[in-house]
């Protein structure tokens, strides 16, 4: 395995708008890290992607919104149109 080339870009598609600030707040603030984006919704990134948003690392909230499509779903269209970005899934749901 190589080692990482720097910076990471890393995309954030998670719950509240406070928690993506929060991410975004400690992502900014590591030199190795890029902010690709804060999305709110799975369109908005997937539009990001389609116009060349570079995208390393995806942190997703397994939980969507309920207008959202199902985490288990965006995970494998991802997987099929962006093998080369991984996955980093969360979610406080109980």
């Amino acid at each position: 395995m190589k080692p990482p080339e720097f910076p990471i870009y890393v995309a954030l598609l998670v719950g509240p708008a406070v928690w993506r600030m929060g991410y975004a707040r400690e992502i900014t603030c590591d030199a190795r890290m890029e902010l690709a984006g804060s999305f709110g919704t799975s369109t908005d990134l997937l539009s990001a992607m389609r116009g060349g948003q570079r995208v390393d690392v995806l942190l997703l909230d397994y939980a969507l919104a309920e207008t959202d499509s199902d985490g288990v779903l965006l995970i494998s269209l991802l997987r099929q149109r962006y093998p080369g970005t991984r996955i980093l899934l969360a979610s406080a749901h109980d």
